[in-house]
């Protein structure tokens, strides 16, 4: 066994090694194969790292959730998320990118159709596997699962699948108003992922097309609606959204503004104690969920960012939070 090769790598690795040598035949029925592969080894290297390797030692809440049986990938790539950044480490290729392939595999095993992935579609997949087996083996594998180099047959000419979406870039401003997109967006993830646990934009985008194509959804238009809709959709992983049964709470009830910003503040305090900065959906509003408190009105992410905007005990940047150090601080 390598020196690079520990014990807890040997089942993502020889997923890899599979897909892998599919990848160099470039042939449809192949290509298919290796992206199934591809995504397989993503799959299995967590759940190793998580279960067998040093991440059965991570007790944080991500880390449980995707290590549990019966997991599906979600919770696994929104760990991966997570200890990237706890961990400062960074990967070549765009997690949503890799959720994106998982769609893709799922569309190739369970829609039932002929379809044959795009060979940049099939190289996204061989990077991301490469590129989470090396970040969590802490290895180096580029060489040995590297790009096809067209020495065998050229790609099959195969009638081309449906078109990705572009990446929406940051600067681009949503083309429809997010409450005609919200609700159509919501009755599709209803009806195409009926145990809400979660599917990517990118489907997402391709089935609304489809159903209502003069709606004119574009990407970004799509997730500026997700990921406001807090009421609506849950970010489960970087790229996917699970819709969220109707609420039976009474939005009247519970805290808001400066009252809301305390408790948030108190909270930070206790559990961001290097002010290293938490998103206002997805780690403060779950842990004021545990703490039990309620929280006013239907959209509760939305009436939490409102109520820390603007306040001078927090910096904000791209939806996450942070206590500012002040002169109190520095006196103690």
């Amino acid at each position: 066994m390598p020196e690079t090769e520990q014990e807890w790598t040997r089942g993502p690795l020889d997923a890899l090694a599979h897909a892998h040598q599919h990848y160099l035949e470039r042939t449809a029925s192949a290509a298919r194969y290796a992206v199934v592969g591809f995504d397989q080894s993503v799959e299995g290297s967590i759940a190793a790292f998580l279960r067998y390797g040093p991440g059965s030692a991570d007790s944080s809440p991500e880390a449980a959730a995707a290590r549990a049986p019966k997991s599906k990938f979600w919770p696994k790539l929104r760990f991966l998320e997570v200890w990237l950044h706890a961990a400062g480490r960074h990967l070549e290729i765009a997690l949503e990118e890799i959720g994106r392939v998982h769609e893709l595999r799922n569309e190739l095993q369970h829609d039932g159709g002929w379809m044959v992935p795009d060979e940049a579609d099939a190289e996204v997949g061989r990077r991301g596997a490469v590129a989470v087996f090396d970040v969590l083996a802490d290895a180096k594998s580029a060489a040995q699962f590297g790009p096809n180099t067209g020495a065998r047959l050229a790609w099959e000419k195969v009638p081309p699948r449906r078109p990705a979406p572009d990446a929406p870039k940051p600067d681009m401003e949503p083309s429809i108003g997010r409450r005609r997109v919200s609700p159509a967006a919501y009755a599709v993830a209803q009806r195409e992922d009926p145990q809400h646990e979660g599917i990517h934009y990118t489907r997402l985008l391709r089935v609304m097309a489809e159903a209502q194509p003069s709606l004119g959804v574009s990407p970004v238009s799509l997730l500026s609606a997700l990921n406001n809709a807090h009421d609506l959709f849950d970010r489960v992983a970087p790229g996917a959204y699970a819709w969220k049964p109707p609420s039976r709470r009474d939005i009247t009830d519970g805290v808001s503004g400066r009252q809301l910003a305390d408790v948030v503040y108190a909270w930070c305090r206790l559990n961001d104690p290097e002010r290293s900065g938490s998103h206002y959906n997805h780690d403060i509003k779950r842990g004021l969920e545990a703490w039990g408190v309620r929280i006013r009105g239907g959209d509760v992410g939305k009436t939490i960012r409102n109520a820390l905007s603007g306040d001078p005990r927090f910096s904000s940047e791209r939806g996450i939070f942070r206590l500012v150090v002040t002169s109190h601080d520095n006196r103690r």
